[in-house]
C-alpha cells in the first residue's frame, strides 16, 4: 500500500516536472518566435520569427507588380522593383514579438493575436521614370499625334458640309503618365489605364470649337436655296449638293463662279434644247420627213438664267419656275411642234393651217424661185411676229404688202398683188426671192389664224428628207427636188421690227377675235390696225443693208 502511494507520488511529482519542463520550454520558445495564432494585417506568422515574418513580408511585398494599359492594346507590366517601391509599416515584426508575454503562451493558442499595422507605400521616382523609358509604346517615336477636327469635303449623303470629329492620337504626357503610375504605386492598385487616367493628350480643335462651327454655318448657310427648273413634265432641282463647289467666299461675301454656273446651264440646254435640231414631221399627206429646224424650238437663254440663277442661289429660298428661253417652242416633248401649225408644201406650192389634225385653211402660194437660186429653204421655223402694212426692201426693189409674217429670218407669208396667179410650177422658174407669196385675200385669213412663235413648217417633197412613205407611194414615185436652196436677199419690213420678240407663255392659238388689234401674240383683223409709218430715210437695222429711196419706182415682180 505505501509503495504503491509512494509510486503514485512520485509519478505526479515527475508530471508536473514535465508540465513545467514543458511550459518553460514552450515560454522560452516563443521569447524567439510568434505564439500561436498570431495573425499581422492578415497573414498567420505563427511560430515565425521575427525575421522569418519580416521575409515573407518583403517577399509578399516585392510580388506586386502593376500593369499598365494604353490605347489599341498596348500595354506593359512593372515590378515593384523596377517601379523602384517600398514598404514600410508603423511597428517592426520585432516589436510585435516583443508586446507578447511569452509565459502567455497557453492563453495565445485560445484567444490569439490580431495585429493590423499601417502601412507606408514609396516608390523612386528616377527608378520609375527609367523603367517607363524602356516600354516602346511610351517612346516618342512610337506615339502618333491627335488629329484636330475639321470640316472635310462636301458630304453627299448628308447633302451639306460637316465636321469630321477630332481623332484620338497615341501621344502621352509623360508628365501625366508618371504621375498617374505613381499614384497607382501609393494605392497598390494592380493597373493603371493611361487613358482613362488623361494621360493622352487631346486635338487642338474639337468638334465642339466655336470656330469651325462658325465656318460650318458660313459654309451651309445657302443649303436652304433650292431653285426646280420645269421643263415641261421634268423638273431639273438645282440644290446644295450640285451648286456648293461653285462658291467661294471673300470675308463674309460669296461669290458664284460664273463658269461652272455655265457648264451646268449648257448640260441643261444640250439636254433640253431642240432649237436647231432635226424633228419628224407627217405631212398632211403622209409623208414622215426629218427636218431641221431653223428659228423654233427649245432654246435656253443661258445669260439671263445666268443671272436670275446667282440671284436665287444666294436667296437661302426655294424657288419653282420655268426657264427663261431665248425661243420657244408649242410644248414639250419629242414632238415640239404641237398640234396647230402652218404648212408649206412647196412641191404642190400649198399652205395650209392645221389643227389637231384636221386642215382648217389652204391655200395656194408661190415660193422661191428654183432657177436662180432663191428657192425657199426647207425646215421647221417659228414666226417671228405679225405686221400689216409694211415695206418690203430688197437689192433693188420696195415693195408694199398688206400683210407680212416672217419666219425665218426675212422670209415669210405676205400677200402678192402683183402676182395673178399663185400654184402650179410658177416658183420654178417665176417665183419670189423666197418669201411664199399668197392671194391678199389668202394671206389676210392666213393673219388672222397664225400667231407670234407659230410653228410653220416648209418641205418638199425629197428622197433626201423622206423617212417613209405613205401607202402605195414609193420613192421613185416621190417628186424629186433639189437640196436645201439659198434664201433671198434680206428683206426689211418697216417700221423695223423687233427681230427677238419677247415669246409666248404658251404656244396655244388663240383664233381670231373681230375686235382685237394685233399684238404680235393672237390673230387679229388686219383692217382694224393703225397705218404703220415708214422708216425715215437711210434707217436700217442692218448698217451693211443700203435701203432704197420709199419714193422711187421699183420693179414689185418676182416678190
Amino acid at each position: 500500500m505505501k509503495k504503491g502511494k509512494k509510486i503514485g507520488i512520485i509519478a505526479g511529482v515527475l508530471l508536473v516536472a514535465a508540465l513545467i519542463v514543458t511550459f518553460f520550454s514552450f515560454a522560452n520558445y516563443y521569447k524567439t518566435r510568434f505564439q500561436q495564432n498570431t495573425v499581422i494585417d492578415g497573414v498567420d506568422y505563427s511560430g515565425r520569427t521575427p525575421e522569418e515574418a519580416d521575409g515573407m513580408r518583403r517577399r509578399q511585398d516585392m510580388n506586386y507588380h502593376l500593369r499598365i494599359l494604353g490605347r489599341e492594346g498596348s500595354e506593359a507590366v512593372l515590378s515593384a522593383e523596377q517601379l523602384g517601391m517600398t514598404v514600410s509599416y508603423s511597428r517592426t515584426m520585432s516589436d510585435i514579438l516583443t508586446e507578447q508575454d511569452p509565459y502567455a503562451w497557453i492563453g495565445a493558442c485560445f484567444n490569439g493575436h490580431l495585429y493590423t499595422l499601417e502601412r507606408t507605400v514609396t516608390y523612386d521616382p528616377e527608378v520609375l521614370a527609367a523603367s517607363l523609358e524602356g516600354i516602346g509604346f511610351l517612346q516618342k517615336e512610337n506615339m502618333r499625334k491627335a488629329q484636330d477636327a475639321y470640316i472635310g469635303d462636301f458630304d453627299e449623303e448628308a447633302g451639306r458640309y460637316v465636321i469630321t470629329a477630332e481623332r484620338p492620337g497615341t501621344e502621352l504626357s509623360m508628365e501625366k503618365v508618371l504621375e498617374a503610375a505613381g499614384t497607382a504605386i501609393l494605392n497598390e492598385q494592380p493597373e493603371v489605364d493611361l487613358d482613362a487616367a488623361g494621360c493622352y493628350l487631346t486635338a487642338d480643335i474639337t468638334s465642339e470649337d466655336v470656330a469651325l462651327n462658325a465656318e460650318l454655318a458660313h459654309l451651309n448657310r445657302f443649303q436652304d436655296s433650292v431653285i426646280n427648273l420645269q421643263f415641261g413634265e421634268e423638273v431639273e432641282t438645282l440644290d446644295f449638293s450640285v451648286f456648293h463647289d461653285w462658291l467661294t467666299y471673300e470675308g463674309q461675301d460669296a461669290i458664284v463662279d460664273e463658269g461652272l454656273l455655265t457648264e451646268y446651264l449648257k448640260s441643261l440646254a444640250e439636254n433640253y434644247d431642240t432649237y436647231g435640231k432635226k424633228e419628224l414631221f407627217t405631212t398632211v399627206d403622209g409623208y414622215v420627213m426629218e427636218l431641221p429646224k431653223g428659228r423654233y424650238g427649245w432654246k435656253l437663254d443661258i445669260d439671263t438664267e445666268k443671272e436670275t440663277l446667282v440671284e436665287e442661289i444666294l436667296s437661302g429660298e426655294e424657288t419653282t419656275r420655268e426657264p427663261a428661253f431665248t425661243v420657244r417652242a408649242a410644248r414639250w416633248g419629242e414632238d415640239d411642234i404641237g398640234d396647230y401649225y402652218a404648212e408649206v408644201d412647196m412641191t404642190a406650192q400649198k399652205v395650209y393651217v392645221v389643227d389637231h389634225g384636221q386642215i382648217i385653211f389652204t391655200s395656194d402660194c408661190v415660193t422661191g424661185n428654183m432657177s436662180n437660186g432663191n428657192a425657199t429653204p426647207p425646215g421647221i421655223f417659228g414666226v417671228t411676229y405679225r405686221q400689216t402694212n409694211a415695206i418690203l426692201r430688197g437689192d433693188n426693189y420696195a415693195s408694199f404688202v398688206n400683210y407680212w409674217m416672217p419666219f425665218n429670218g426675212n422670209i415669210g407669208f405676205h400677200d402678192a398683188t402683183w402676182r395673178s396667179r399663185f400654184g402650179g410650177d410658177i416658183y420654178r422658174t417665176n417665183g419670189s426671192h423666197g418669201c411664199i407669196n399668197m392671194p391678199k385675200a389668202r394671206a389676210r385669213e392666213l393673219f388672222n389664224m397664225i400667231y407670234q412663235n407659230c410653228p410653220v413648217i416648209c418641205y418638199y417633197i425629197d428622197d433626201s428628207y423622206i423617212v417613209s412613205y405613205p401607202d402605195g407611194v414609193t420613192p421613185t414615185a416621190a417628186p424629186m427636188m433639189a437640196p436645201e436652196p439659198t434664201p433671198e436677199p434680206v428683206i426689211i419690213a418697216e417700221p423695223e421690227p423687233t427681230l427677238t420678240p419677247e415669246p409666248l407663255p404658251t404656244a396655244v392659238p388663240v383664233l381670231p377675235d373681230e375686235t382685237s388689234v394685233s399684238d404680235n401674240t393672237v390673230p387679229a383683223d388686219p383692217s382694224l390696225l393703225p397705218v404703220l409709218t415708214p422708216v425715215p430715210e437711210g434707217v436700217v437695222s442692218d448698217p451693211s443693208i443700203a435701203v432704197p429711196d420709199v419714193t422711187q419706182e421699183v420693179p414689185l415682180a418676182d416678190l
